[in-house]
């Protein structure tokens, strides 16, 4: 009897006892898959990786430019030394390829050397040359139409800055500015000069010139050579006055001068 009864209860058992031991060898298979299957993905990113760190350890000691390799980083990585003292982390490749040169200090440098070429950055004879070339070349510049736009143009060699410094040199005082000997010449050796304002506005397109006893002055000049108001010269001229007749008599201060 006892013997039958153990049979009926294992019976009665048996299903779940099946399950259980289903379950088990489904685990059991499906981690042995997983472990081939890592086993099978591992092998090439171990050999990958070992690649790139004997790549990396091969450039220790090298020189790049600026840039001295010292030790390792992360994989395909390196430590580098710039000669400014900073340490930093790169790629193998950006090394190699030349596209690292410095930690970055060598463009500070370059753009430092560049805005001191001729060191004359912010004088007042720098700022010259830029609004010479800006009302002939830009026509948004508000001066461009009595420059520029009369075909008034800065010659070849002006072009470049340092032409100009050692063609002009600077001001002789900080009245003097750049003038065009002839109002219709460009802006080139031989047709410029350091001018006062004064001596500039003598040599505007609106003056009107009067010659008179050998000399030719206009009538801001001939006032000043003769000892006569402009008002009165101009009003001699406009009664058709020409020459000796609108700017004489001449005072004897200016006869003696003669």
């Amino acid at each position: 009897m006892q013997i039958q009864a153990c049979y009926n209860e294992a019976t009665k058992n048996a299903p779940a006892l099946l399950a259980t031991a289903g379950s088990a060898a489904e685990l059991v298979t499906g981690l042995k898959e997983n472990k081939s299957d890592m086993s099978k993905s591992s092998t090439p990113v171990s050999t990958s990786t070992n690649n790139r760190r004997k790549r990396a350890l091969a450039l220790v000691g090298q020189r790049f430019r600026m840039l001295t390799v010292i030790g390792l980083g992360k994989p395909g990585s390196v430590q580098v030394r710039c000669d400014c003292g900073v340490v930093r982390e790169y790629e193998t490749y950006e090394l190699k390829s030349g596209g690292r040169q410095s930690c970055g200090c060598l463009l500070v440098k370059s753009r430092r050397l560049k805005m001191i070429k001729h060191g004359k950055k912010n004088t007042r004879i720098y700022n010259v040359w830029c609004s010479m070339r800006d009302r002939c070349g830009r026509v948004k510049n508000s001066r461009y139409a009595d420059y520029g736009g009369r075909g008034i143009k800065v010659c070849e060699r002006w072009q470049t800055f340092e032409n100009f410094y050692a063609d002009m040199g600077d001001p002789p005082t900080t009245k003097h500015t750049l003038d065009r000997i002839d109002n219709d010449g460009d802006y080139e050796p031989g047709n410029c000069r350091w001018a006062t304002y004064l001596e500039q506005n003598n040599n505007r397109r609106s003056n009107v010139l009067i010659t008179a006893h050998g000399e030719t002055h206009n009538i801001k000049e001939w006032s000043q050579i003769v000892g006569r108001a402009e008002c009165t010269i101009q009003k001699r001229m406009r009664k058709g006055l020409t020459g000796e007749a609108a700017v004489s008599p001449l005072d004897r201060r200016w006869k003696r001068n003669k």
